[in-house]
């Protein structure tokens, strides 16, 4: 017989959720079969419902998720009923039992403060996240419920000049719902997991009799040495605390948490509750790479950003220095890194250390704070010698993002000469300086004879392999190869000394090679619609996705399923996206897509969304803008394209497009002024112009498609086409190539 799991938020775990578009629970049969009930609304007004049973490792996935949680099955706050400002305008076509937006008169300032002092007397505490803090972006929490509250102005108007505010309520789950003492002060907390940090008045004795009492609730009790002994042999519980106590305790089989209790110098206490370290992983496993950075699998938040004299990456990882300091030494060596006794800090809680790589010098920087070592490499490429040095950035966003553009087009331009220079007819059978096509290869396009370790999956499109060849004569020998098969090159803006991208295209199909240094070895990686060749495997019935296929990775600081054959982050001072290739069903990306970015409180909007079968558009609210996600079908997967705006910041820099229409910016970074032909009209663009600041010419277009073409001396000339939708702003950079068109915004 098969039994349902508890519901409710007794801390036994719970049997599913509802959601906006059904609702799914769980089943457990014995204590090793695990079954899912799904319930979706189609867009016929009908439900579907499947039934079926889960991997035997789910049972300890879902475990470790929800059944050591506090609220995952407990009702949400219906923001509907909560106070709200006086002269409040409920915005009802925005509005419902999970989303609350009015507008309020009065300036940005005044309206958060008293909206904090309206909350805080009916009972919420406000808190912020980790190393996290948002000046309109606020979080409370009342009990086991959490709240987010969001602020806006108008378009183009400041906080001093708006003389209205939105204000945009909606429920967040808190899964570990730790109290918070009623008086307490500078409350940093996280709903996620078991932390809280915060400053009461309350004695040591009278705070431990409280969170006795609150942890025994909630299903905690105290961890005794002999049993933390059984599973954590590492585990010292005897730690005393000068003016204050220390207290353990677990709840069920999973790990424990300590509460830290500090009397201060002005008679109050600092309380700390978090995972103990010796319950915190020991040892951490490299997730996805971040500009060719290794970054932990697990990670509270991280990102990056490449240039053309560094590449930074940045994380915060719950997890001890010592042990963070531990992956890096052995992912920085396994790179060839050497690492350097100079200048070198090596503290409990601090660490710098310099370190020598074959790309260039490098430093990482490790520091702790709260339960979260904050990591900070940064990777140094020294320009080659015939680079002109660039002056350094102002500091503005628009100067930043013009920078990123000049950039591109030198790497263009670099990539250009080096096609020039590549052999027009080598001997056959010969592709490069030294390298021969691999007589017995599998896949569609060639490989050299120094690959080892080749992986070739005709399904999903893919190949990979490793050699010992340089960078430089790998990517001259598919040039040259690809060019004797009949492939026409594609511009790439990669072309550095550790990384080039090469793109092919012939009969419809494209590949996309990515090259790059890895220690002694140069790495290549290829995926396209050249590389998917029929078999048994194509022509099963879709693949359905697991637990593991649909968990969770960043790119760009976007969610992406950990099963995907390409992601690509990138971020502008006014946008952010991300693209993604997921071998999976649309439907299940979607799910995917809806659960996770609700976690990021994301509030999807009813408005022009579509949902098909092959095809997704749906709009969002995002904490930092207007954002958009779509889905389509192509070459058996899911296509996935995610974009956040950040108007305000747009506006600031004066390159906002007017209502409903396209803006475009024209920019020259050549010595001589150049004309460009636009849509039929001919446009000079001066020399230097749009490298300073957005000085260049500049059109306000409706949204379409326009053409452009461009006459550079000793060039061909360069015919292409852009396509412009409602709201965007796009730049045309004329470099020593031809025109580099780039999303702005």
């Amino acid at each position: 017989m098969v039994s349902k799991t508890e519901r409710g938020s007794t801390g036994r775990g719970t049997s599913g959720e509802l959601t906006k578009s059904g609702a799914y629970a769980y089943y457990l049969q014995g204590d090793r079969r695990l079954a899912a009930l799904v319930l979706e609304r189609t867009g016929a007004g009908r439900t579907k419902v499947k039934f079926e049973e889960l991997p035997a490792g789910y049972l300890e996935t879902l475990q470790k998720e929800f059944f050591n949680s506090d609220n995952t099955g407990a009702a949400l706050v219906d923001v509907s009923r909560l106070p709200r400002l006086d002269g409040a305008k409920e915005d009802t076509s925005r509005s419902s039992s999970d989303s609350l937006v009015y507008s309020i008169a009065g300036s940005l300032a005044n309206t958060i403060a008293a909206t904090k002092q309206m909350l805080a007397a009916d009972g919420w505490k406000q808190y912020v996240a980790p190393l996290e803090a948002h000046n309109t972006l606020l979080a409370f929490k009342k009990g086991p419920q959490g709240l987010s509250v969001s602020f806006t102005i108008q378009v183009g108007k400041n906080e001093q000049t708006s003389e209205v505010t939105t204000v945009w309520y909606s429920p967040t789950r808190v899964r570990f719902a730790l109290a918070i003492p009623a008086d307490a002060t500078d409350v940093v907390f996280d709903g996620d997991r078991p932390y809280l940090n915060c400053i009461t008045a309350g004695t040591i004795d009278t705070t431990v009799e409280f969170y006795r009492n609150e942890l025994t609730a909630l299903g905690w009790s105290p961890l005794s040495a002999t049993d933390a002994a059984k599973q954590w042999p590492n585990a010292k519980l005897d730690e005393k605390i000068a003016n204050g106590a220390v207290a353990y305790y677990i709840r069920g089989t999973r790990r424990p948490i300590v509460l830290s209790l500090h009397r201060r110098d002005d008679n109050k206490t600092a309380v700390e509750i978090e995972v103990p370290p010796f319950a915190q992983p020991q040892v951490l496993e490299a997730g996805q790479e971040i500009y060719g950075l290794p970054i932990p699998k697990v990670i509270k938040s991280g990102g990056g950003s490449p240039g053309d004299t560094e590449h930074t990456i940045e994380a915060n990882v719950p997890a001890e220095v010592s042990t963070v300091l531990a992956f890096y030494r052995r992912e920085l060596t396994a790179r060839n890194w050497k690492e350097e006794t100079q200048g070198a800090v090596l503290n409990p809680d601090k660490v710098v250390l310099n370190f020598t790589a074959p790309e260039g010098p490098a430093v990482l920087k490790l520091d702790h704070k709260y339960d979260l070592t904050i990591v900070s490499l940064v990777l140094h490429i020294p320009k080659p010698a015939a680079a002109k040095a660039e002056p350094a950035a102002q500091g503005d966003s628009v100067d930043a993002l013009l920078k990123q553009a000049q950039q591109m087009m030198r790497e263009a331009a670099a990539d250009v000469t080096a096609d020039r220079k590549s052999p027009a007819a080598p001997p056959p059978k010969v592709a490069g300086p030294g390298l021969r096509v691999l007589a017995e290869n599998k896949a569609p396009v060639p490989v050299p004879d120094t690959a080892e370790d080749i992986a070739f999956d005709g399904a999903d499109g893919k190949l990979e392999f490793n050699s010992a060849s340089s960078l430089a004569v790998v990517a001259d020998f598919y040039r040259s190869a690809m060019k004797q098969q009949g492939w026409d090159s594609r511009s790439s803006v990669i072309n550095n000394a550790n990384m080039v991208v090469l793109n092919f295209a012939k009969a419809g199909k494209s590949v996309s090679f990515t090259i790059m240094r890895m220690g002694s070895k140069t790495n290549v990686s290829a995926d396209g619609s050249a590389l998917r060749v029929a078999s048994a495997k194509a022509a099963s019935a879709p693949v359905q996705a697991s637990a593991q296929d649909l968990e969770a990775e960043e790119s760009g600081g976007l969610p992406v399923p950990k099963r995907h054959t390409m992601s690509e982050g990138t971020k502008t001072p006014f946008r952010r996206e991300l693209k993604a290739n997921i071998p999976l069903e649309l439907a299940d990306v979607l799910g995917f897509y809806r659960r996770e970015l609700g976690k990021l409180n994301w509030k999807e909007e009813a408005g022009g969304a579509v949902v098909a079968p092959e095809n997704v558009l749906l709009g969002y609210v995002s904490p930092e803008g207007p954002a958009l996600l779509k889905l389509s079908r192509k070459d058996g997967e899911t296509v996935v394209n995610v974009v956040v705006r950040h108007p305000d910041a747009t506006a600031k820099a004066g390159i906002l497009p007017k209502p409903g229409q396209a803006k475009v910016m024209f920019g020259n970074i050549n010595s001589a002024a150049a004309a460009i032909t636009f849509n039929n009209k001919t446009i000079n663009v001066a020399a230097g112009a749009g490298t300073k600041a957005p000085d260049g010419p500049v059109l306000d277009l409706a949204p379409g498609k326009y053409k452009y073409s461009i006459k550079l001396p000793g060039k061909p000339m360069q015919t292409d086409e852009i396509e412009l939708a409602s709201d965007e702003t796009w730049g045309l950079m004329i470099g020593p190539g031809g025109v580099l068109a780039l999303q702005a915004y």
